[in-house]
């Protein structure tokens, strides 16, 4: 079954004014988003940014999609259809505080805003976490000002894109533009994502529903977490919570491959929304934060799943709320099913 990577190699003679930006060249550059190079401004061609993103491929840098990027960045390499596009305005950043990416892709006077997801640190899960009492979190405030920031008058058509966490953060952004600004924006490509709390998806989702693309593998876990609708699920070649990584999802050209989503997953939606609505929100977040600190890791160091882990602090915490612990357990126990 082809992939997007097959998808790089039969329309890399194609250019952007012969077949138009799609769905597949958003996941693309979702995936170039997770490349460990430092920040930087300035507008850079592809073949600059290819040489400077080369320099950084030996570094021991965390992040499950690192080889996926290096992998796709050495195919862009021989592309007709990517050889005039400008990168700038790459960040990348790590710290107790957040752990946010993000980069301008400007192409015929149109702007892609791509957003980084989880690297792998300790402050990304964290963050992934905070979703579920908290909005903005620190790291959508950092999305919201950065596309305010980023896009240029000059900017004809604007598309918005991100992977994981940061599909979630080119849906804030989007929700917290101006009008003026919202109404040049096309598409906004979620891949497999998060959603949000209720109030957020009730009182400001429903401006940029029409422009969402939601795709989600069919084991989706991540993005069936909160409110979302319009999913459209893709199969993978992966298995498990691998599935998520979207160098595995199925493609035939310039589409995804429909598949049919897992009862797990159904059952994560229903957890995350319905379940959570019934749950106090600071108490939640009070049993959250202490039970991050009772792994004894520095927020901004690498992290590793561990379910179990995570499980056996959840059982000896003293003092929670039932219904936050039930909860808690329900989606840990969902989890270890995967």
């Amino acid at each position: 079954m082809f992939t997007v990577s097959d998808y790089l190699d039969y329309y890399k003679d194609y250019t952007f004014d012969s077949i138009g930006f799609n769905q597949m060249d958003a996941l693309v550059f979702s995936c170039l988003v997770y490349l460990p190079v430092d920040s930087f401004e300035e507008g850079k061609s592809f073949k600059d940014f290819y040489m400077y993103a080369e320099t950084f491929k030996s570094d021991d840098l965390s992040g499950v999609m690192k080889p996926s990027a290096f992998l796709l960045l050495e195919k862009l390499k021989s592309s007709k259809r990517y050889e005039n596009i400008v990168i700038s305005n790459f960040e990348n950043v790590r710290n107790k505080d957040t752990q946010f990416g993000a980069m301008c892709v400007r192409f015929n006077n149109n702007l892609l805003v791509v957003f980084k997801g989880t690297d792998g640190s300790m402050i990304g899960w964290v963050e992934n976490l905070r979703l579920n009492y908290q909005y903005p979190t620190y790291t959508q405030a950092k999305a919201i000002d950065y596309v305010s920031k980023n896009v240029l008058d000059s900017d004809k058509v604007i598309y918005l894109a991100g992977h994981s966490k940061g599909g979630n953060l080119a849906m804030s952004s989007a929700m917290e533009m101006n009008e003026n600004v919202l109404v040049k924006v096309a598409k906004i490509y979620n891949f497999d994502g998060p959603g949000f709390l209720k109030d957020e998806y009730e009182n400001k989702f429903n401006k940029i529903k029409n422009k969402v693309v939601n795709i989600v593998p069919t084991g989706s876990v991540v993005g069936m977490c909160l409110y979302n609708d319009n999913y459209s699920a893709v199969k993978s070649k992966d298995l498990a919570f691998s599935e998520h990584y979207p160098i595995g999802w199925n493609t035939y050209g310039e589409f995804f491959v429909s598949g049919k989503l897992s009862k797990v997953s159904k059952q994560i939606h229903e957890m995350t929304t319905k379940n959570l609505d019934a749950i106090d929100k600071k108490q939640l977040g009070d049993t959250v934060e202490e039970l991050c600190k009772g792994l004894g890791k520095d927020f901004d160091s690498d992290f590793h799943l561990n379910i179990s882990e995570i499980w056996d602090i959840l059982k000896n915490m003293k003092g929670i709320d039932p219904k936050v612990y039930k909860y808690l357990s329900s989606v840990l126990q969902a989890l270890m099913k995967i």
